[in-house]
């Protein structure tokens, strides 16, 4: 059922409440199969999603129904080309980046870190 919620995850219910039930004008998916679904139940009509990696999986079940009742576009975008990518790869091998730490847990403090994760406290 396109309207139907009774499978949708947190994203999904957050962001319904969000928008009084319309649905995001545009998502960015970068993780593909296991999301899926939630992120064209978080979609509103005409709304588009950006997919932009497909980290667990690149061939997710499509809900076809609601992508032409919604009218929702689709669009895959790499962020980048091949030269952005190599001028990326040379200057992280010069060390010239910095990466942002947030947190720094011992192994034994994994449920701690995941836990973080999950409430979203992460930078």
């Amino acid at each position: 059922m396109i309207t139907d919620s009774t499978a949708a995850g947190p994203v999904f219910d957050h962001l319904h409440r969000l928008t009084d039930g319309r649905g995001a004008e545009i998502v960015y998916d970068n993780v593909g199969e296991k999301t899926w679904d939630e992120t064209l139940r978080s979609v509103g009509k005409g709304g588009r999603v950006i997919v932009v990696g497909a980290t667990t999986g690149g061939f997710p079940p499509a809900d076809l129904q609601r992508v032409f009742v919604r009218q929702i576009s689709i669009f895959g975008s790499t962020t980048g080309n091949m030269r952005e990518y190599r001028d990326l790869i040379r200057v992280a091998a010069q060390g010239q980046l910095t990466p942002v730490i947030d947190s720094v847990y011992a192994m034994d403090d994994y449920p701690k870190a995941l836990a973080r994760l999950e409430a979203a406290e992460q930078f």
